[in-house]
């Protein structure tokens, strides 16, 4: 770079003291300006051009230092599913890694991200059939009620815009089920997506892998032990997202592989792992919903 600097710079000084030797009247002194013009487009053009390098290293640069940092903010949901499907299934291929799942539904983005959930569905599934797997969900009480404030206004919304795109790509796996129009139709729909998501783990009565926790978790974490791990030191990476249960259902993303903050994920859930009850039997939802019927009286 300081090459290039120097072979404009030093033309540019010979000829800016030879022009000031010249006198307006010396005909010398038209071609004079003409040449300093010439030399004004030529630096602006260099210029430009060592800019724009000068960016792209840049650029590149801050691309493979966000790459490298242990902690990553992945985005809002669903946009870290395909992360999480990523290091679920590179789990499944691996001998020995442990996987830890806690999240609010057994059928994680079943609805709201139909297209990714088959292939984050069939990476669980995978993960299931080693020996090393867990798996807190909501009791099937506590995930009723929290998909009965999660939908209140699905009756408005699924048929306009981006709530009907997302009702049907949820409905195209579901060609032998008929379409709800109202929520008391939906639940069902969503109780059954549930109960099909453990049953495809190869799920069986009394099975320790899997545990229901009472209330709804401040954080979703799916976690992978590498076997090298050791009592000082945690090995692998882990997704977690911490929701935010409103109107909005919003959900923030990250992905780590910091050992400290590992081992801190790991802890909190084995303290949600420890508290929670075996997941019995899939049971029938109670109909009508109490939000059904009020969205009757209602209407």
């Amino acid at each position: 770079m300081a090459v290039v600097i120097t072979l404009i710079l030093v033309p540019l000084v010979v000829v800016l003291f030879v022009g000031f030797q010249l006198s307006p009247a010396d005909a010398k002194f038209e071609w004079w300006t003409s040449l300093i013009g010439l030399y004004g487009v030529l630096f602006s053009l260099i210029t430009f051009v060592v800019a724009t390098v000068i960016s792209t290293r840049q650029d590149v640069l801050i691309t493979d230092i966000s790459e490298r940092i242990t902690t990553q903010f992945l985005g809002m949901f669903p946009h870290y599913l395909p992360k999480i499907i990523e290091l679920l299934t590179t789990a499944s291929k691996a001998n020995g890694s442990e996987v830890a799942v806690a999240t609010d539904y057994p059928g994680y983005g079943h609805y709201s991200a139909a297209r990714a959930f088959e292939s984050y569905r069939g990476a669980l599934r995978e993960c299931a059939r080693g020996s090393n797997f867990r798996f807190v969900f909501l009791a099937p009480s506590a995930w009723r009620r929290l998909q009965e404030k999660q939908f209140h206004n699905w009756a408005a919304d699924h048929t306009h815009g981006e709530g009907l795109r997302t009702f049907d790509d949820f409905m195209a796996g579901r060609k032998n089920d008929k379409k709800p129009t109202t929520l008391d139709e939906l639940l069902p729909l969503l109780e059954k997506s549930n109960n099909a998501t453990i049953e495809n783990m190869d799920w069986r009565p009394e099975d320790v892998r899997f545990k229901t926790s009472a209330t709804p978790l401040s954080i979703h974490v799916w976690i992978v032990r590498d076997p090298v791990s050791t009592p000082g030191h945690f090995a692998g990476a882990a997704v977690f997202t911490f929701p935010v249960y409103n109107s909005d259902a919003i959900e923030y993303g990250f992905y780590t592989e910091d050992p400290k903050l590992l081992k801190a994920l790991y802890q909190t859930f084995e303290n949600v792992h420890r508290e929670s009850l075996l997941y019995r039997e899939p049971v029938a939802p109670p109909r009508p919903s109490s939000l059904g019927a009020e969205s009757r009286q209602q209407g």
